[in-house]
């Protein structure tokens, strides 16, 4: 399972590197899937559009990069948690997109978000498991 987890942690590494990737080079390509039309705006929400995602996706990728799996992970599930209650209060409070393709990407994502954030969990949980076993000097039964 330690593998797994590391190797969970690195994809998602490699998901919010390719986000700042995107946003340098980019950036309608990733947001024209969440209805934000990056050619439409005035430069400074462009800069402000740009500036945030980069920043935020690169402190991910250098956060899980170097950080402890643990940690990495626990920073995974507080990041997806937080995405994932942000669309939740967009549901409530904004209902859903009008526009078949815009609904069905806002769906996709969250549940890609809550999935995400469930598998962290569940290897950080885990791993207290581990360590609490490997501490009482007991056997993981499989």
């Amino acid at each position: 399972m330690p593998v797994l987890a590391k190797t969970f942690v690195n994809v998602m590494s490699l998901v919010f590197l390719t986000v700042a990737g995107i946003m340098i080079f980019n950036p309608s390509l990733y947001l024209s899937r969440h209805g934000l039309f990056y050619k439409t705006l005035d430069i400074s929400a462009k800069a402000e559009v740009r500036a945030y995602y980069l920043g935020a996706s690169l402190a991910m990728a250098f956060t899980l990069k170097n950080a402890d799996t643990r940690t990495a992970l626990q920073v995974i599930a507080v990041t997806l948690s937080g995405n994932c209650l942000g669309r939740l209060l967009g549901y409530y409070g904004d209902g859903v997109d009008s526009n078949p393709l815009q609904r069905q990407q806002m769906h996709i994502t969250f549940v890609l978000e809550v999935a995400g954030c469930l598998l962290a969990l569940g290897f950080v949980h885990y791993s207290r498991d581990a360590k609490l076993i490997e501490k009482r000097g007991l056997r993981h039964l499989d």
